[in-house]
């Protein structure tokens, strides 16, 4: 369990769909808060949304251009779709995300150590990529096909967070 890989990714735009909500970091443990809450009402009506990519959901952080840590921003709880549906389910949102390139974070562990790969991720690894620095307009979180399930320490998630820079 823990980092399985780190990398410099480009990725091209793409768009998804889901329920999006008002968040600000707190103590709660990541599997209990408003967050898991979010992907679970998600998760019940993943089934509505037309064109959606297989093993290809996210959980999508934006933030407004004045945003400091311990603001709130907004959490989207989403999966890619190839086309926005027509008609979008009740209650649900679009985003499309432009093409970055990403410090990208492997880790394998239960979801309640989120917290562990974010701060690796945002106090260790990113800041020593040389030439770079970050650019916040947003953040996410990748659960491709070999996230199971919350509490499974076997499942992979991915933190993606766009970078901006030349490298020396």
């Amino acid at each position: 369990m823990g980092i399985v890989n780190k990398s410099i990714i480009k990725k091209d735009a793409f768009k998804v769909v889901g329920i999006e909500i008002d968040w600000q970091s707190n103590k709660e443990q990541p599997s209990e808060n408003t967050i898991a809450k979010t992907w679970d009402a998600f998760n019940e009506r993943r089934s509505e949304i037309n064109h959606a990519v297989p093993h290809q959901s996210y959980g999508l952080m934006r933030f407004p251009e004045d945003w400091k840590v311990g603001d709130s921003h907004k959490y989207m709880a989403c999966i890619e779709v190839s086309e926005f549906p027509s008609e979008l389910p009740s209650g649900m949102k679009t985003a499309e995300i432009p093409s970055y390139e990403y410090a990208v974070l492997t880790y394998q562990g239960v979801i309640d150590e989120i917290r562990i790969a974010n701060d690796y991720l945002f106090s260790e690894w990113a800041p020593t990529i040389k030439g770079f620095h970050y650019q916040f307009p947003h953040y996410f979180e990748f659960y491709g096909k070999d996230f199971t399930h919350n509490d499974d320490p076997d499942c992979i998630f991915e933190l993606w967070v766009p970078i901006v820079g030349k490298r020396e």
